[in-house]
């Protein structure tokens, strides 16, 4: 079974997921949108200067993102689910 994560809470303003939840840069993780509005999953070393870029993901929907990744960062509000 995956490891769960406390929610991650989001406010308009990126968040480095790694830093957050503990998690490795380069480790598989699974991210879900349980916010009401889509969020913007960025994967670089650090945070985009443009709020747009990155991938939408809308509410409800899961993000798989492969182990060998650079940081992972998220943008939006609302809470996200994190598993390992």
């Amino acid at each position: 079974m995956a490891a769960s994560i406390a929610d991650v809470l989001l406010n308009y303003t990126w968040k480095d997921i790694n830093t957050a939840t503990g998690i490795a840069v380069g480790t598989a993780i699974t991210v879900q949108n349980k916010g009401p509005k889509p969020i913007f999953i960025w994967l670089g070393a650090s945070a985009p200067s443009e709020v747009t870029n990155g991938i939408m993901v809308y509410p409800g929907d899961l993000y798989s993102i492969k182990a060998s990744e650079p940081k992972v960062w998220v943008f939006g509000t609302g809470p996200i689910l994190v598993q390992q």
